[in-house]
């Protein structure tokens, strides 16, 4: 098949969405499909148009401060989303693909898009949101398309119940062969991995790690990753009274977070915020248990419930200390179970998931 996938960002921009169609392109190549993909682009750095190990990209328009909105509601530059959307009906005019896949974001592509193009269309949902104008959308918008799927079983969930729509649950894959697992006796420390932003709510785990380490727990926290929000906790690790044993290593290479995945001892995602986070699906198929926080639109306390690979605790320091504690108690049974669930999460078991509603004519 000829599929065009619609994403607001791409690669060498760093995110989870990024990587998830980065690597769905690359499994659908993989299986012979054509793969073209349109996107905006982040910098003057990066072309126009390049090829990707036999992936067309395409990017317009230039917009280096999409990520930083006017309006700070909605997240992203309403006139950067316009003119992205206009020119995807362009392109959507003109072109005859089998299947166009669009991710959720900018939302506006969607909304534009020629109804021949939404007719053969995929919208794939990474996140909810409560707050208007964004549940009228999640029940409008999945109206627009032939088909809906979701990084997560509860934002499945959500885009069906609001839309009536069917809206099947593809997570982000893996590629299990890139990952390893060691043994309990060969890890150490409580790690963060992803963005470093608000929503990921990143200072919590360090107040939690300070209660953590009132308990008796004597190992080091580790924080990777990079993002609008570093500076800030750089600062508040700097202040705390353990901040000889907290670690915030910035951006680290796909082989040093393999490492670090392999051979830490738990996993903490405490964001206000997520749909199936990528990183959850790399712990799986490296052993490592999750610890998360109970807040109504972080889709991961869904995932981890579902698999049975850690714990969901409330949003608060001490909570979230009890249940680090509380995993590592059943570190063995969690991390069993995550190894198991990882199979059925590589890219060769979830594309006919995505290419049953390819159109061929």
């Amino acid at each position: 098949m000829n599929i065009a996938v619609f994403t607001e960002l791409y690669p060498p921009h760093i995110g989870g969405q990024e990587i998830r169609y980065a690597e769905l392109g690359e499994a659908l190549r993989a299986q012979g499909h054509e793969v073209d993909v349109y996107c905006i682009r982040h910098s003057a750095d990066v072309p126009e148009q390049e090829n990707h190990g036999g992936i067309r990209v395409f990017r317009y328009p230039l917009s280096p401060n999409y990520q930083k909105p006017l309006i700070k509601a909605f997240r992203r530059r309403i006139g950067t989303m316009f003119r992205y959307a206009r020119w995807c009906r362009s392109v959507l005019r003109s072109s005859n693909y089998d299947l166009h896949i669009f991710n959720q974001w900018p939302l506006t592509h969607v909304m534009l898009a020629p109804r021949r193009a939404r007719d053969r269309a995929l919208l794939d949902w990474c996140e909810i949101r409560r707050r208007f104008p964004f549940g009228l959308l999640q029940r409008w918008m999945p109206k627009l398309v032939r088909h809906n799927m979701a990084v997560s079983v509860a934002v499945a969930e959500h885009i069906a119940h609001a839309s009536r729509r069917e809206t099947d649950f593809v997570p982000s894959g893996i590629v299990l062969s890139r990952y390893r697992s060691k043994p309990r006796h060969a890890r150490t420390n409580v790690v963060y991995f992803g963005r470093v932003t608000e929503h990921k709510n990143v200072e919590l785990l360090i107040s939690a790690f300070e209660r953590l380490a009132s308990r008796g727990f004597g190992e080091r926290l580790v924080i990777a990753g990079a993002g609008p929000g570093l500076d800030r906790v750089q600062l508040r690790a700097a202040s705390s009274p353990l901040s000889e044993r907290i670690d915030v290593i910035g951006f680290i290479s796909e082989e040093k977070k393999v490492e670090l995945l392999a051979s830490s001892l738990l996993l903490v995602v405490p964001s206000r915020r997520e749909g199936f986070p990528r990183v959850v699906a790399e712990a799986m198929a490296s052993g490592l248990p999750v610890v998360t926080v109970d807040y109504p639109e972080n889709g991961t306390t869904a995932v981890v419930n579902r698999y049975a690979i850690g714990t969901v605790t409330a949003p608060s320091p001490d909570e979230l200390a009890s249940g680090c504690l509380s995993t590592i108690q059943r570190w063995d049974e969690f991390s069993t179970n995550g190894l198991s669930a990882s199979q059925e999460l590589d890219w060769s078991r979830l594309l006919g998931r995505v290419l049953k509603h390819g159109v061929n004519e």
